[in-house]
């Protein structure tokens, strides 16, 4: 993700497997900072 000028960009990377059936809650809390990151690098 990032800006439409190229100047902030957002990249997330895990070093574990993550999904539903794994461990919903770490899956739910990733999305939300995730969420969180992208509102804030485009001001929204």
């Amino acid at each position: 993700m990032g800006t439409p000028d190229g100047r902030r960009s957002l990249t997330v990377s895990v070093t574990t497997q993550v999904n539903q059936a794994g461990n919903p809650g770490l899956l739910a809390r990733l999305r939300a900072v995730e969420e969180d990151f992208v509102c804030a690098l485009l001001a929204r």
